[in-house]
């Protein structure tokens, strides 16, 4: 792939990567608060990553007319623009994670889809989609946009360690809060203290017992203080030259807890709604899961494919032989030997059933 990628080069793409792009997907939306769009995407992806490579034609309008057939009663045009900000960014999110740099390839791929899936969607809705776009959302839609830019800095993150400054930086942009702050959380002393936020010094002075703070740390939800007086010491109010702030848990769906968010506004007084405080909840949340992810991403797995290994794997449990793949990937019948070779080497496998068998059970393929 350079400058363009074809139809099959895209379906291949999503066949291989089906499983990353699915919890791309499930991580740029919350299923509790839009359960439809959900279905929606995962739908669209499965109507690529099912697809057999060699019965594919490179006109590809019958397949979008024929999935948004099944969708057009259920697909807003109010979500329309939505729907592919979320499947483009996992796709984004996805190539980030492989350290793959084809990304105006893929733009200019999925710029054409779009397209065409918006002329069959008119063409359905007598309907012009360019007066919904994401600036015309209402405020909840503008909000699971945050969300899902959010998503997108976490899944491009490397390590907690030294993506966590930047990550608070991106929150307070997205937020528009003008400071965001973490403090850590440590279950064996009860403690909390200070890690990262503008004006370090003054954040990692930070430090205390939860016993001395309950009514700000015992809670599992945000809480909003308009007037922090009465809830918090004055040295810190004074120190950051506090007028509002919001505490937020973070923590896992399992109840892990990280430690805590805090967004305010410097010296400036504000509200919130209820919300704007839920927003900030599930941004934590993600922010907990990728700190979970993170921490256990030290265990890797014993078998380390290429993408072109990954390909091929693909295209073996799909059925197809040495010759089809050879004319599908451009490669010859020898380098397509090659590379089965090579599969069955790391997955001590003795012939190709068994290349696929043990990667299915290894979920090298889904």
């Amino acid at each position: 792939m350079n400058n363009q990628i074809t139809y099959t080069q895209f379906v291949l793409f999503c066949k291989v990567h089906a499983q990353g792009l699915r919890e791309n997907i499930h991580a740029y939306i919350s299923i509790n608060d839009a359960p439809k769009l959900l279905s929606i995407e995962l739908s669209f992806l499965q109507l690529f990553s099912e697809q057999k490579v060699d019965l594919l034609q490179e006109n590809y309008d019958s397949d979008i007319n024929i999935w948004l057939q099944s969708q057009k009663d259920v697909l807003t045009i109010e979500e329309l623009s939505l729907f592919r900000y979320i499947f483009e960014q996992s796709i984004f999110a996805l190539l980030i994670q492989n350290k793959n740099t084809e990304f105006s390839a893929f733009t200019f791929f999925l710029s054409d889809l779009f397209i065409r899936l918006s002329s069959c969607y008119n063409h359905f809705h007598q309907t012009v989609t360019q007066e919904h776009s994401p600036s015309h959302h209402d405020k909840k839609t503008q909000q699971l946009i945050a969300l899902n830019a959010f998503s997108a800095c976490l899944i491009a993150a490397t390590d907690a360690t030294s993506s966590l400054p930047a990550l608070l930086h991106d929150a307070e942009s997205i937020f528009s809060f003008k400071r965001c702050v973490f403090y850590a959380y440590n279950p064996w002393l009860n403690e909390y203290h200070g890690v990262y936020g503008a004006e370090l010094m003054k954040v990692q002075s930070m430090r205390g017992k939860l016993a001395d703070h309950t009514a700000v740390f015992s809670e599992r939800k945000p809480i909003f203080l308009k007037d922090p007086t009465h809830y918090l010491p004055a040295s810190a109010i004074e120190l950051f030259q506090l007028s509002s702030i919001v505490f937020t848990p973070v923590c896992d769906k399992n109840k892990q807890l990280y430690g805590w968010l805090t967004f305010d506004q410097l010296s400036e007084e504000f509200d919130m709604t209820k919300d704007d405080l839920e927003v900030l909840a599930q941004a934590a949340n993600l922010l907990a899961q990728f700190l979970g992810r993170k921490a256990s991403s030290n265990v890797t797995t014993a078998v380390q494919l290429t993408e072109k290994e990954k390909i091929i794997l693909t295209l073996l449990a799909d059925g197809l032989n040495n010759k089809q793949m050879a004319e599908l990937l451009f490669l010859s019948p020898h380098t397509i030997r090659d590379y089965i070779e090579r599969l069955m080497h790391k997955l001590h496998a003795k012939n190709r059933t068994q290349v696929i068998s043990t990667a299915f059970r290894l979920s090298l393929i889904t």
